[in-house]
């Protein structure tokens, strides 16, 4: 075997085992680094997103403070006076409140209002939306009057 074969082939060799080292080195430790990246960045967008939702609720808890305590919603849920509908429930109430449904419901689980509007803002019907959430649902609960619950359906 010539010089010039024996260097080709060692050179092959050479750079079949630095490609090999590159590939190795290239999954064990570049990809897994990025992996490691793109977690961290998956768990950071998901408590932004846990805090969205967590703020929205909170405002919505706040909303839903402002509505339960008002003497007006009081008497309706006992009276179910049609002028409160009348003059609280305007066709933008719920743009108005950045909500797509809103729903009264008594302690005993009698729905007295339902409201929903789809993505397009119009003013839907949604069949079965209060026969869905079970009487005993969490929701549904409420520990003392000066307590709420809160949550996502």
């Amino acid at each position: 075997m010539s010089l010039r074969v024996r260097i080709a082939i060692v050179l092959a060799v050479c750079i079949a085992v630095l490609l090999a080292a590159l590939v190795l080195a290239h999954r064990f430790i570049i990809a897994r680094a990025y992996e490691d990246i793109e977690q961290d960045e998956v768990r950071a967008e998901l408590q932004t997103a846990r805090s969205i939702i967590e703020s929205d609720l909170d405002a919505l808890d706040v909303l839903l403070l402002d509505w339960s305590s008002w003497d007006d919603t009081y008497n309706f849920m006992e009276t179910r006076d049609s002028r409160y509908v009348t003059g609280n429930m305007t066709p933008n109430l719920l743009e108005a409140l950045h909500i797509d449904a809103i729903v009264f419901r008594s302690a005993t689980g009698d729905t007295a209002i339902a409201r929903a509007r789809d993505a397009g803002g119009r003013s839907i019907e949604i069949p079965g939306l209060t026969s869905r959430i079970p009487a005993d649902h969490p929701l549904l609960k409420f520990p003392s009057n000066d307590e709420g619950v809160g949550g996502l359906i």
